[in-house]
């Protein structure tokens, strides 16, 4: 699982504690901090796929450590099939790795799931539209900023569930309530070929890979209530904000280090997804959520607002996708992608700190679809966007002169323009439609 859920989910996730109890007990809860990651589609949005789907995270916990973990195993899995209502069809093996063979499963992971010249381009296209430093060395970045934190991972090609010899024994039940739920996921809807690390759709990708962790953390949470006597988070109106201020942040100290982007590209499938399933639970409990699994959803945007997956699925509509070009100036193209809602807000958090403006920037945006041109060292970049108004587009067009410096409409349409050094850009805008286009002169 790929996400930092950290802090003290005090009165929600702890182990045997029940609100209730308190004020006659007037003791505190337990102390515990988390971190989740996702493993598939919102960090590099490709790379991250593979790295999130099904690794769980925690951030600088202490505690003892020791050898209790997969001895939990079995009477957890057999609770989580309960809340979750799949059924085992078979047992999964559990074992203890340290964290040098636990780096080594990420970088054979890495290096066996995602195609190396996809991989070099998605680095190029990040860089190129400022959703990663031009210095950041992104493939070694993120398996630092995963290794650094995680709990333990579930292996759909291996059927196997692996536990971080280092992790605390105050944090092996839920970790292994999260990653079983994974395994269930995965007996019945078979993990491997619903998230595609190689997919031209990486905002479809970080949607499914919301979807997988979204589901697994509501099981965690609800293992935890169910000890403690409480109900099922579906029983509430919303998700506790205690718990999405901790499935949104991180103490550890490569998390903090990390560009602002990648930070809310990771903990994305945890937060999001877990609003996501909460609301699909609100209305048809966990049946709903494994209705999703096979009828998915399209688009980050239909994360962020469930309502829109809900009314798509009941009316079945179809979503109609824009297309680059296959060629740019004579040059072919070598990769395309998709950013989307969320990518949109990840890209401007390097540089507008206000979770609203990053809200509003991003809203409204129906479709996008981005593509790099090559050949030898000559590179273009071509993104479209596409609104759902006009009023969507002037407001990222806004915000998009604020973040390059120049003021689009005092440029003629379709020239170039110096961006920054030996960058250059140039434009085509519609009433919902803004094209632009980078050429990486170096």
């Amino acid at each position: 699982m790929n996400t930092t859920i950290l802090t003290s989910i005090v009165h929600e996730i702890t182990e045997f504690y029940d609100v209730r109890d308190r004020s006659r007990k007037g003791a505190g809860s337990p102390h515990m901090k988390y971190m989740f990651f996702n493993c598939k589609n919102t960090i590099t949005l490709g790379l991250k796929s593979v790295l999130l789907a099904g690794v769980l995270f925690f951030g600088s916990p202490s505690g003892a450590h020791g050898q209790s973990g997969c001895r939990m195993t079995p009477p957890i899995f057999k609770v989580a099939s309960e809340i979750r209502g799949l059924r085992i069809q078979k047992k999964v093996p559990c074992k203890r790795h340290s964290k040098k063979r636990v780096e080594k499963y990420l970088r054979e992971t890495v290096d066996e799931k995602v195609n190396p010249a996809k991989l070099e381009s998605e680095e190029i296209v990040y860089k190129l539209i400022g959703l990663i430093p031009e210095d950041y060395e992104y493939k070694e970045g993120m398996i630092e900023l995963y290794l650094s934190s995680l709990g333990g991972y579930y292996e759909p090609g291996k059927k196997l569930f692996v536990m971080a010899d280092w992790l605390p024994d105050g944090m092996q039940a839920n970790v292994i309530a999260h990653e079983l739920t994974h395994a269930l996921q995965d007996q019945h809807f078979s993990l491997e070929s619903f998230i595609d690390p190689n997919s031209n759709n990486s905002d479809s990708m970080v949607a499914r890979s919301a979807l997988v962790e979204g589901d697994a953390t509501a099981v965690m949470l609800d293992y935890s209530r169910r000890l403690s006597g409480r109900p099922s988070i579906a029983t509430e109106q919303v998700v506790s904000q205690r718990i999405l201020n901790s499935l949104g942040s991180s103490n550890s100290p490569t998390f903090q280090a990390a560009p602002k982007s990648l930070q809310a590209l990771m903990t994305f499938p945890y937060k999001e997804g877990l609003v996501f399933a909460h609301a699909l639970m609100r209305e048809g409990g966990y049946d709903m959520v494994s209705r999703a699994f096979q009828e998915p959803p399209r688009s980050s945007r239909e994360i962020l607002h469930p309502e829109e997956y809900l009314t798509r699925v009941r009316g079945n509509r179809k979503a109609s996708l824009i297309s680059p070009p296959e060629t740019l100036e004579a040059l072919p193209k070598v990769y395309e992608d998709r950013i989307g809602e969320f990518g949109l807000r990840a890209l401007f958090s390097n540089y507008i700190g206000s979770s609203r403006q990053r809200e509003e920037i991003a809203a409204g945006l129906s479709d996008d679809v981005i593509a790099l041109y090559q050949k030898e060292d000559q590179r273009s970049l071509y993104w479209q966007l596409e609104w759902d108004s006009s009023k969507d587009k002037d407001t990222f067009v806004k915000y998009f002169e604020i973040l390059t410096g120049k003021k689009l409409k005092r440029y003629r349409q379709g020239r170039k323009y110096e961006l920054q050094r030996k960058l250059r850009f140039q434009y085509r805008m519609e009433p919902r439609v803004l094209t632009l286009y980078f050429y990486d002169e170096r």
